[in-house]
C-alpha cells in the first residue's frame, strides 16, 4: 500500500503483545526506511522493545495527564 500512498499505522498498548505480535512489529520495523508509512507504537514507560536503537525511529516520552487537569 505505501507504494501507491503513504499510510498511518498505529499499535497501542504493545506492552501487553504477545511473542508473535512482537515479532511482526520488529519485522514492519525493519521494513520502514524508505518506505511512506508513519508508524506509531503506544507503550508504558517501562517497555522496552527491541528495536529502540535504531536511527530511522524516535521515541517521545510524554507526561502523565493529573488526575486534577481540566480541559481547555
Amino acid at each position: 500500500m505505501a507504494a501507491q500512498q503513504p499510510v498511518l499505522i498505529v499499535v497501542e498498548d504493545i506492552h501487553w503483545a504477545d511473542p508473535s505480535t512482537l515479532e511482526f512489529l520488529n519485522f514492519l520495523v525493519g521494513q520502514l526506511p524508505g518506505v511512506r508509512a508513519l508508524t506509531i507504537l503506544v507503550s508504558r514507560p517501562e517497555f522496552r522493545a527491541p528495536w529502540s536503537n535504531l536511527d530511522h525511529l524516535s521515541q517521545l516520552t510524554l507526561a502523565r495527564v493529573s488526575a486534577t487537569a481540566t480541559p481547555r
